[in-house]
C-alpha cells in the first residue's frame, strides 16, 4: 500500500473519531425542500424553509408558536446505552419583555405502542437566547437509556409563545468510546503533574557519605485535593478524629457556611463560626474556598428580595458584598460568587440587567483582590446538557473582564451511574476552550457496594487529575455523618471506618500519585537528578540508619527553581521525627445529661369500674405523608390509658423525627413525625392499657445539649413510674430513648438536639421492670427483640442505639418489643436495642 493511501486512511480514521462518525439526522442542513417528510407536520404553528441560513442555502423558520414545546424535531434511530452528541444552530428573530429565552434540545421516549407511555428529558440547553446574539449553537451530549424504547423523538423547544426563530445545521452523532483512556490518562499525568529536579548535595567532613541515606518525600501536593467541611465539627473537641482525618486526606477545604439563603441584612449576620473555621484551616496549612456569597436560584435566594425595586436590590447586594469581604478579607483563596447562575438569574430579573452578575464579580474583586473568583455549576461534566451553555457563559464573563478566574465544575454524578471517562474528557475539553482554569468543586458518586464506589471514584479522579486544565478536585463531603451519604462516603460510621473507596483515594494520592525516593550517597558532593510530583517535600537525612537531619523544599509548577541545595551537616545526633495525627481512636461514649425545660404536657386517669388485672393492646395510626415534618396520630379508646408511644418508618430506613406524647381535648395522643430525606411514611403505635386506678402524667424536657451523644432526661414525679419514653428531634436523626427506674432519657445522634417525653404513671400495687434486648444484626432492616417475663404485660416499647440510625420500635400484643435497624452498621458501631417496660 502506498504511503499516500496509508496517510489518507489514517486521516479518514482520525476524522471519523473526531467528528463522531455518521450523521444520524436526515436533512440536517435543511437543503431538502420536503421539510415535512423529515420533520413532520407543524401542528398549530408555521414551519417554512427560508434563505436566511447559517450554512448552505436554507434554514427553517418557526413562527406562529402558541406553546413552548412547539419546535421542529424528528424520530431517530440509535443504540441503547450509547453516548451521542447533538446540536443545532438557532437564530432568534424577536424578543418579548423577558431578558432572554431558554432553548433545549429535548427527547421523548415512547416505551411501548401506547402513545401515553412516554418519558421526556433534555439533552442540550441554551439559557440566554436573544435577538442580539445572532446565530448561536444549542449543543450537548447524552447517553441513551439502557431500557428499550418503541419510538425516540428529538426536538427543539423552550422559547415563550410568540417567539420566532430559525434552525439550521442540526447534528446527531455517536461519540466514540476511548478504550485506551487509562493509558492516555497516565501518560498525561506523567507529563503535566511531574517534573525533573535536581538535589545538589554536600556532605560535611565528619560524615562518611557511604553511610548517608536521603529519603525524599512528597508531603503535600501542589495540586488541590479537598472537601467541603462541616463547620460544626471542625472546632468541636468531640470530633477530633474527624478533624485529623480531614487533615490527613486533604490540603484544601470548602467552607460552605457563608450562604445568604437564611439571612437578611441590614442586621449583622453571625458568620463567626465559618470565619473561625476558616482561620483554623489556615493555621493547619490548608487553602480555603468560600461557598457561596450569592445563589441566584429562586429557592436559595431570600424571598423578600423579589419585593425590592432595582435600586433597593443593588443597595442590598452592595451591602452584603461589603460585609462578606470585610469579614473574610485576605482569608479566602477562592470565592464561589454567584452559585449556579445557569439555573437561576434572580438578581438579573429584579434589576432588569442581563449582565448584573458581572457587576457583582467586579465589585467583589475590587474589594478583596486575593481570592480567585469562580462561577460554579452542576451537570456540565457529570452530565452533558449544560456543557456548551457553560462554555458560552464562561466566555462572556471572560470577555467582560469582571474578575472571573475559573469555572467551578460541581461533578455530582447521578446515584448508581458509573462515571464515563470518555465523556468526562469530551466535556472537559469543551470547557477548556474558554482558556479558564477548571476546578472540580463538589465531587460525589454513589454506590452501596464500596468496592464499586472505589472503582468509580478512581475513574473520575484519574480523568480529572490527568486533564491539563483541571487545577483541583474538591469532594462534597467524605464522612457519611457530615456532608455526604453512606453510599457516597469515603469514611463511614461513628467509629470512622475508612471504606474501600477511602483506601483507594488514599492509595492514589499518597502512593501512586506521590513521590518517595530513597538513595544512598556515593561522594561528599554530587548532583541527584530526580523526577517527582509538584508540591512540598521533606528530605530526611539518615546516618548509619538513624535520622539526624531534615530539610524542606517546594517544587511548584510556576516556580523557576528546579535545583535545591541539601547540606548534610551537624554532629550526627539522632533526632525524633514528627508523627502524624491519629486517625483512629476507641469510641468512648460520654454522655452529658441535662434536664432543661421540664414541663407537664397533660394528664389522664382511668374512668369507670376497671379491673385489677393489667391489660394492654396496641393501637395503630394511619400512614403519614412522605416528607419533612409530615405527621400521623393515634389515640386510645375510651376507658384506656396511653402508656407507650412508638413509631416506625415503613421502609425500614432511619429518616424520621421520632414520636411524642401530646394532648388533644384532654385525650392523650401519640404522634409520629416524618423527616427530610424520607422515602416512605411513618406510622405511630400507642400502647393502650386498662387497670383500676391507672393514671398517667405526660411530661417532656429539652432540648438536649449540642455535644456528641448528649442526653436529655425527664424525671418522673414521686410515686410514679416511667412507663413510656419517646425521643423527638427536628433533624431526622437521633439515638432513641429508654426508661430507667425513675426517668426517661433521650439521646442525640451527633450534635443535633433532641427532646424527651415520658408517661409517668401510677396504679395501686403496680410493679414494673425495664428489659433490654441483646444487639440485633448490623444490616438495615434487621431487628432485635425483647419479651416481657411470665405474668408481665408490655406497657411501652422504644428503640435505642449509641450510634443512632434507628428505624423505630414496634410493640406487639404478645408482649414483645421489636427494634428496627435503620441503616447498615460499620466496624465499631453498635446495633439497635429494643427497650421494653413490662408491668404486673
Amino acid at each position: 500500500m502506498s504511503i499516500l493511501i496509508m496517510s489518507s486512511l489514517v486521516l479518514l480514521i482520525v476524522s471519523f473519531f473526531q467528528c463522531g462518525g455518521q450523521e444520524l439526522f436526515r436533512n440536517p442542513g435543511m437543503e431538502d425542500a420536503n421539510i415535512e417528510a423529515v420533520y413532520g407536520h407543524a401542528w398549530g404553528y408555521t414551519m417554512e424553509r427560508v434563505s436566511q441560513s447559517h450554512n448552505g442555502s436554507f434554514a427553517v423558520k418557526l413562527s406562529g408558536r402558541t406553546a413552548t414545546w412547539m419546535g421542529l424535531g424528528q424520530d431517530v434511530t440509535y443504540k441503547q446505552n450509547t453516548p451521542y452528541s447533538v446540536h443545532a444552530y438557532i437564530k432568534q428573530l424577536n424578543n418579548n419583555t423577558k431578558l432572554w429565552q431558554g432553548y433545549s434540545f429535548s427527547a421523548s421516549y415512547q416505551w411501548t405502542a401506547d402513545n401515553n407511555d412516554k418519558y421526556y428529558t433534555d439533552y442540550a440547553r441554551h439559557s440566554f437566547g436573544t435577538v442580539s446574539e445572532g446565530w448561536f449553537k444549542l449543543g450537548g451530549d447524552f447517553v441513551t437509556p439502557s431500557k428499550p424504547w418503541h419510538v425516540a423523538h428529538l426536538y427543539i423547544q423552550g422559547p415563550d409563545p410568540g417567539i420566532e426563530f430559525l434552525v439550521d445545521d442540526i447534528s446527531l452523532k455517536e461519540i466514540p468510546t476511548d478504550t485506551q483512556w487509562e493509558v492516555s490518562a497516565q501518560q498525561s499525568i506523567e507529563k503535566i503533574r511531574k517534573t525533573n529536579f535536581t538535589l545538589s548535595v554536600s556532605v560535611d567532613d565528619n560524615f562518611d557519605p557511604l553511610h548517608v541515606e536521603l529519603e525524599i518525600i512528597l508531603r503535600k501536593h501542589e495540586f488541590a485535593f479537598g472537601s467541603v467541611v462541616e463547620d460544626q465539627y471542625m472546632l468541636n473537641p468531640d470530633y477530633k478524629i474527624y478533624q485529623n482525618l480531614f487533615y490527613e486526606f486533604f490540603n484544601w477545604a470548602t467552607v460552605g457556611g457563608y450562604k445568604w439563603h437564611y439571612n437578611r441584612p441590614p442586621k449583622y449576620t453571625d458568620y463567626d463560626l465559618s470565619v473561625n473555621v476558616t482561620e483554623e484551616l489556615l493555621r493547619q496549612g490548608l487553602h480555603v474556598r468560600g461557598h457561596n456569597m450569592f445563589w441566584g436560584v429562586p429557592q436559595y435566594t431570600p424571598d423578600w428580595i423579589r419585593q425590592l425595586t432595582p435600586d433597593e436590590l443593588r443597595k442590598v447586594i452592595h451591602d452584603r458584598i461589603v460585609m462578606m469581604t470585610n469579614i473574610t478579607y485576605g482569608l479566602l483563596d477562592h470565592w464561589d460568587v454567584n452559585n449556579e447562575l445557569l439555573h437561576g438569574q434572580e438578581y438579573e430579573e429584579v434589576v432588569r440587567d442581563p449582565n448584573y452578575s458581572q457587576e457583582i464579580y467586579r465589585e467583589v474583586h475590587a474589594r478583596d483582590p486575593k481570592p480567585k473568583l469562580f462561577l460554579n455549576e452542576y451537570d456540565v461534566v457529570a452530565e452533558g446538557a449544560a456543557t456548551d451553555d457553560y462554555v458560552n457563559q464562561g466566555n462572556a464573563f471572560k470577555a467582560a473582564n469582571c474578575g472571573l478566574y475559573g469555572l467551578g465544575v460541581q461533578s455530582h454524578f447521578r446515584e448508581n451511574v458509573e462515571p464515563n471517562p470518555s465523556l468526562l474528557k469530551y466535556r472537559l475539553d469543551k470547557l477548556a476552550t474558554t482558556g479558564l482554569p477548571l476546578w472540580i468543586t463538589e465531587l460525589t458518586t454513589e454506590n452501596a457496594d464500596e468496592n464499586k464506589r472505589a472503582d468509580w471514584f478512581e475513574a473520575a479522579l484519574t480523568s480529572y487529575f490527568s486533564h491539563p486544565s483541571v487545577e483541583g478536585i474538591i469532594f462534597w463531603g467524605f464522612w457519611d455523618h457530615g456532608g455526604t451519604t453512606p453510599e457516597g462516603a469515603l469514611v463511614n460510621g461513628n467509629a470512622y471506618y475508612i471504606n474501600a473507596a477511602g483506601h483507594r483515594y488514599l492509595n492514589l494520592t499518597k502512593t501512586i500519585w506521590s513521590t518517595n525516593i530513597k538513595t544512598t550517597l556515593t561522594s561528599k558532593s554530587l548532583q541527584l537528578n530526580l523526577r517527582g510530583y509538584y508540591g512540598d517535600y521533606d528530605v530526611i537525612i539518615r546516618y548509619r540508619g538513624k535520622a539526624v537531619q531534615t530539610q524542606h523544599f517546594s517544587l511548584y509548577k510556576l516556580g523557576q527553581d528546579r535545583t535545591f541545595q541539601i547540606s548534610v551537616q551537624g554532629n550526627g545526633d539522632e533526632i525524633v521525627l514528627p508523627t502524624g495525627r491519629p486517625t483512629y481512636a476507641p469510641v468512648h461514649h460520654v454522655h452529658h445529661v441535662t434536664h432543661d425545660h421540664t414541663e407537664t404536657v397533660g394528664y389522664m386517669g382511668a374512668t369507670g369500674s376497671g379491673t385489677n388485672q393489667l391489660t394492654c393492646t396496641t393501637r395503630y395510626s394511619g400512614l403519614s405523608a412522605v416528607g419533612d415534618d409530615k405527621t400521623t396520630d393515634v389515640s386510645c379508646n375510651a376507658g384506656e390509658i396511653m402508656t407507650g408511644c412508638s413509631s416506625v418508618t415503613k421502609d425500614g430506613l432511619s429518616f424520621r423525627d421520632g414520636e411524642h406524647f401530646m394532648m388533644n381535648g384532654g385525650t392523650a395522643v401519640c404522634r409520629a413525625v416524618n423527616a427530610w430525606r424520607s422515602s416512605a411514611p411513618v406510622q405511630a403505635m400507642a400502647r393502650c392499657c386498662r387497670r383500676t386506678g391507672l393514671e398517667c402524667t405526660y411530661m417532656k424536657a429539652g432540648p438536649s445539649g449540642h455535644g456528641r451523644e448528649d442526653q436529655i432526661e425527664v424525671t418522673c414525679p414521686r410515686n410514679t413510674l416511667p412507663l413510656g419514653c419517646t425521643s423527638y428531634t427536628y433533624f431526622g436523626s437521633m439515638d432513641g430513648s429508654f426508661a430507667t427506674n425513675v426517668s426517661c432519657i433521650a439521646q442525640n445522634d451527633g450534635i443535633q438536639e433532641v427532646y424527651v417525653y415520658g408517661a409517668c404513671c401510677h396504679a395501686p400495687s403496680l410493679h414494673c421492670s425495664v428489659r433490654k434486648s441483646t444487639y440485633g444484626g448490623i444490616k438495615q432492616g434487621e431487628t432485635s427483640e425483647v419479651a416481657c417475663g411470665s405474668g408481665e404485660t408490655l406497657v411501652s416499647c422504644s428503640v435505642y442505639s449509641e450510634d443512632g440510625q434507628t428505624a423505630g420500635a414496634i410493640p406487639h400484643d404478645n408482649n414483645t418489643c421489636q427494634a428496627v435497624n435503620g441503616l447498615d452498621r460499620y466496624a465499631g458501631e453498635v446495633p439497635v436495642t429494643a427497650v421494653a417496660v413490662c408491668c404486673k
